[in-house]
């Protein structure tokens, strides 16, 4: 094991393991997510704010990128339209939202995000949602 990028050990065993971004403008969520999955062997990334996630997908262009919709300065859909104009590389895309209704998930699938979880998320969902896009399981 070694240390993550937030100080915490970090399993590189798993065959499982996988770079994510965890996106959300509530430092606290982000935080209790990322040491989660960290927990479960991933290396997590957080980012607070649409331009931070943008800056920090491009520099350790992660595998995995939990996105919040709602930022304080541009919004998940930005940025993932910002996302898919990079070249060489496209990272699996997943929503995290309040906002759970079928026209809001459709949105979500529509601007280019891979799945759409509902706030709050659990732990067990995050993975279950990791097992449905083929390119990362």
């Amino acid at each position: 094991a070694q240390v993550g990028s937030r100080g915490g050990r970090v399993s590189h065993y798993s065959k499982h393991a996988r770079t994510i971004l965890v996106v959300d403008d509530n430092e606290v969520a982000a935080e209790a997510l990322g040491r989660l999955l960290e927990l479960r062997g991933h290396e997590v990334t957080t980012a607070y704010s649409g331009h931070e996630a943008v800056g920090k997908a491009r520099a350790i262009r992660p595998q995995i990128i939990i996105l919040d919709i709602g930022l304080p300065d541009i919004d998940g859909y930005e940025v993932v339209r910002i996302l898919r104009e990079e070249k060489n590389y496209s990272p699996t895309l997943i929503a995290l939202t309040g906002y759970g209704q079928i026209e809001d998930k459709e949105r979500a699938l529509a601007a280019g995000f891979h799945l759409h979880l509902t706030k709050p998320v659990a732990l067990k969902e995050v993975e279950e949602a990791f097992q449905k896009v083929p390119h990362v399981v």
